[in-house]
């Protein structure tokens, strides 16, 4: 007895899944064989308390806008306002 109904995923979708696609990362991931590796963001710097008073004196001054002092002291701009 042969059945009318498509077999594979990839009959019933053929657009969605290209006939490349085997369906086995998915597999794996779900047995817990394949993790995606996690993109590990650089260590946290830890600024010396003269480079913190330089920075808010700098800012406190008014003389350079907030992105030439960030760019000077190597910090993001959001940490100087």
């Amino acid at each position: 007895m042969t059945s009318t109904r498509a077999n594979t995923v990839f009959e019933r979708y053929p657009i969605l899944y290209p006939r490349t696609w085997t369906g086995q990362e998915d597999r794996m991931r779900k047995e817990g064989r394949l993790r995606k590796e996690k993109i590990m963001a650089s260590p946290r710097k830890h600024h010396r308390a003269e480079i913190k008073a330089k920075v808010a004196l700098e800012a406190i001054k008014g003389v350079k806008t907030t992105n030439e002092i960030a760019s000077e002291y190597g910090v993001h701009p959001m940490q100087i306002s």
